[in-house]
Order: structure tokens, then sequence, then C-alpha cells
């Protein structure tokens, strides 16, 4: 039977504990918050000014898009599950697929895509779905694999 200091000492440590956990939530909110008002500010364009996209701004993009992918193999849940337990509203990826799929599909044209680009990031989005258009077949046997999520675009998509 543990003695009260020990129950105490037991709280203490979970309290700790609790305050970790909703500090890292905090964080999470807060990148959350800039990378929804981010994708606010591409919406309007009278405001916005043009600047270089670094792969430091596309992070967010790719470690959802993964976050999604993992889920997916690990789970074996639907996609609408998958989106679900990673916290990650399904329109962010679609927003962003191209991006995300470009730098899995060929790292190395994706940063050259990057590098060479300036403009907005829906703009870099673009540019990665006609970069894309090249790489149909494999990226239907990578999406077959699980390599990629299994999202069907129309042909149209990659123009």
């Amino acid at each position: 039977m543990k003695t009260k200091e020990q129950v105490i000492e037991d709280l203490k440590k979970s309290l700790v504990e609790a305050k970790t956990r909703i500090s890292a939530m905090q964080e999470e909110i807060r990148s959350l918050q800039a990378s929804d008002a981010a994708a606010v500010d591409d919406e309007a364009p009278e405001e916005q000014t043009t600047h270089r996209v670094s792969s430091h701004n596309l992070d967010s993009i790719h470690e959802r898009y993964n976050r999604v992918l993992d889920i997916l193999r690990e789970e074996r849940c639907s996609m609408a599950n998958a989106f679900r337990l990673a916290r990650c509203p399904r329109s962010t990826i679609r927003d962003f697929v191209a991006i995300a799929e470009l730098k899995i599909v060929d790292a190395r044209e994706h940063e050259l895509v990057t590098r060479d680009h300036s403009g907005s990031v829906q703009q870099l989005e673009q540019a990665c779905r006609k970069r894309l258009r090249r790489y149909q077949p494999m990226m239907a046997a990578m999406r077959r694999e699980s390599r990629l999520l299994p999202l069907k675009f129309d042909p149209r998509f990659y123009e």
C-alpha cells in the first residue's frame, strides 16, 4: 500500500507530464494556426507579396501528407479515418498534394522546382502538377504499393 507521500509524489509527476503534453499541444495549435493563416494569405491575391518559397515553408505539407500515409499503412483504415486520426483536414492535402507527391516520386526534381520557383505556394503546386505529368505510370504503381495516398485525379489535374 502506498503512503500519502508516495501518492502525492506520483500525482506531482503526473501533473508535470500533463503540463508537458499541454505545452506540446499548444505549440502544435500555434503551428497549425500559423499555417492556416498562411493559407488564408495565399487566398487573398490583392494583399499577397511575392517571396521565395523555401523548403522550410513546405515542411508542414510534407509532414501532414506523410502522417496520413503512415496511418493509412499502419492502421489499414479508410482515407476518412486516416485524416481524422492524423488530425489533418482533407482539404490541406488536396490543396498541396502535388508538392508532397513530387518530393516522394522524385526528390531531385522537387528540389529543382522549389529552388527555381519564386511565387506563392499555390503557384508552386501548379508547377509541381505539371512536372508530375511524366511520372503518372510510376505514380500509379506507387499508389498500388501504398507509397502514395490512393487518390484519383482527372488527367486535367496535371495540366
